[in-house]
């Protein structure tokens, strides 16, 4: 939804790839920090250390994932499995 709203109501495979990675980073980001916001380090690893370790891989696959997303849902509407109607006359299947 944050995505839609964003990039002003744009359908999903209408955005570009370096826009939908920018944004799966940024939630990837956010959701990385959360362990460091309401805990503690209980380790002997110093904290930049630990959010490196942890911040940056979820970062970076997140972007990833978001891309892939993309390219999936390209790859959908190129081929029309988004259209629910489009195999069922190939199977002589008909409405009514």
């Amino acid at each position: 939804m944050v995505i839609w709203i964003a990039e002003r109501r744009r359908r999903f495979d209408e955005l570009s790839f370096t826009r939908v990675g920018a944004w799966g980073a940024v939630a990837g980001l956010l959701v990385g920090m959360v362990p460091f916001v309401g805990g503690s380090n209980s380790t002997n690893l110093p904290t930049w250390l630990l959010m490196f370790a942890i911040i940056g891989p979820i970062t970076r696959l997140s972007a990833v994932s978001a891309g892939g997303s993309l390219a999936l849902s390209r790859r959908a509407e190129k081929l029309n499995f988004l259209d629910a109607r489009a195999g069922v006359a190939k199977v002589g299947v008909t409405d009514g």
